[in-house]
């Protein structure tokens, strides 16, 4: 059976412009022989909100400010119940007890 790396995103249909850190992804994954599939989901509940504003630059050279979302859920297919974040990109991070507490309890929703 062939494996394939799915990456889900909470960007879609709202603004695919958003959904540039998956393509990223999946470009570096592709390049090393991984087939990939993106799933643009627009339906995210936020959890968390990352509270330090970021300007992003967008297609075209506009920039934006915003605060980004670090953590959401989301229904895949209207069956399958997502749990996502973005923190935990450290050992400092996935050592707090705080983040430790966050996925365990996405993990049982």
């Amino acid at each position: 059976m062939e494996e394939i790396l799915t990456i889900s995103t909470t960007w879609g249909t709202s603004d695919a412009t958003k959904a540039t850190i998956p393509f990223h992804l999946a470009r570096g994954a592709k390049q090393a022989g991984t087939r990939v599939r993106i799933v643009l989901a627009g339906d995210a509940t936020e959890l968390i909100r990352s509270g330090t504003p970021q300007t992003v630059r967008g297609k075209g050279g506009t920039e934006r400010t915003e605060d980004c979302v670090v953590a959401w859920t989301n229904t895949y297919k209207g069956k399958t119940r997502v749990f996502a974040t973005t923190l935990g990109h450290n050992n400092a991070t996935v050592a707090d007890p705080r983040y430790l507490d966050l996925v365990t309890r996405g993990l049982l929703w």
